[in-house]
């Protein structure tokens, strides 16, 4: 399986070209399941036709992935129409914010095609002064939410690091308003840090570079357990290849921050020679190697690390607060789905 990763990361990177593509025996069976589960089979369509490698391909797979890329395409230039008119609502009511992940990349015109990679949500980090304020901003704009009274109330059960996804029937993609970018307070990027050094592309508040690139890896390490249970993203390797190639040595620079950044670096550096491989991590790299050519020890070890990594001191950490407060006990019966999911990472 970790060959499979390898040519995918081929195909993707900037680097390789035509030439070393013709001389590897691809699985495109495996690269299209792999490709599909890390949602980048748009990525490896366009990134295959810019290098002139779509002849390698079975001519029914050039068919699909075509299909799959155009309609990607056609949904994300509706989310650029999306995140220009929220972009100048918000900068009208003078309210300080900055788009987020695939949203902010796409808005910089950093990818080389609108359809080159697939995004979910609309991300957006708010100035929490300001986070009520944008909240009512986009309820007044016809977006419908479902919001307790923990997330915006005296009780609040989990400090959630976003409102809950806010959506319209006029628009395609859901909105998150941002009071953090990571459930952990000490990740290396403060808020006003990050709003403060923004930029603006196309007229579109987002990240600098340099923070793009780290937040990036911060999501999956942190927001999406990729630093406990040990996982990878491709779709992260893509953006942190892009913002590589627009700012040369800025990969060698971000991934030696902290042990986050690090952790994902040495695991990525199986796919590519461009990041930095940690020693620290040594032991963690060889288990990764070994998780990703065995499912079944992959599906094992992420229980394990989910419930005694993550559960656990979850739970520890609120059970002073549950045995001396009654409300809290009471609000955390009522909302016990959410609190559940927020816990192990689930769908809400």
């Amino acid at each position: 399986m970790i060959k499979v990763y390898q040519h995918i990361t081929k195909i993707i990177d900037f680097d390789t070209q035509l030439p070393e593509l013709e001389r590897i025996p691809f699985d495109w069976d495996a690269i299209v399941r792999v490709g599909s589960e890390a949602l980048v089979l748009p990525t490896i369509y366009c990134r295959m036709s810019q290098k002139k490698a779509l002849k390698l391909a079975p001519k029914d797979l050039n068919s699909y992935l075509s299909k799959v890329t155009r309609l990607n395409q056609e949904r994300n230039l509706d989310l650029l129409k999306q995140v220009r008119t929220l972009s100048e609502w918000l900068k009208h009511e003078k309210i300080d914010h900055v788009f987020l992940k695939g949203s902010a990349l796409l808005a910089s015109n950093y990818y080389n095609e609108y359809s080159e990679r697939m995004i979910g949500d609309i991300d957006l980090l708010i100035n929490p002064s300001h986070l009520n304020q944008a909240y009512k901003l986009l309820l007044s704009k016809g977006y419908t939410r479902n919001v307790s009274r923990s997330h915006v109330g005296k009780l609040n059960i989990i400090e959630e690091r976003h409102l809950p996804r806010m959506a319209s029937d006029d628009y395609i993609a859901a909105v998150e308003l941002h009071r953090n970018i990571t459930d952990k307070p000490n990740n290396g990027i403060s808020v006003p840090q990050l709003l403060e050094q923004k930029v603006f592309e196309n007229d579109v508040a987002v990240p600098s570079k340099p923070h793009l690139m780290y937040h990036a890896i911060l999501n999956n390490q942190l927001n999406s357990l990729g630093y406990a249970l040990g996982t990878f993203s491709t779709r992260t390797l893509y953006d942190c290849l892009l913002l590589e190639e627009r700012e040369q040595g800025l990969l060698k620079r971000i991934s030696g921050a902290n042990i986050f950044t690090k952790k994902f670096s040495t695991y990525a550096s199986n796919f590519s020679e461009k990041f930095p491989k940690y020693n620290l991590f040594t032991l963690n790299n060889i288990l990764f190697k070994k998780k990703l050519n065995s499912p079944l020890l992959f599906s094992i070890a992420n229980y394990f690390n989910l419930i005694f990594m993550h559960g656990t001191p979850f739970v520890y950490s609120r059970a002073k607060v549950f045995f001396q407060r009654a409300d809290y006990r009471k609000a955390l019966f009522k909302q016990r789905k959410r609190v559940w999911n927020q816990m192990f990472n689930l769908p809400k």
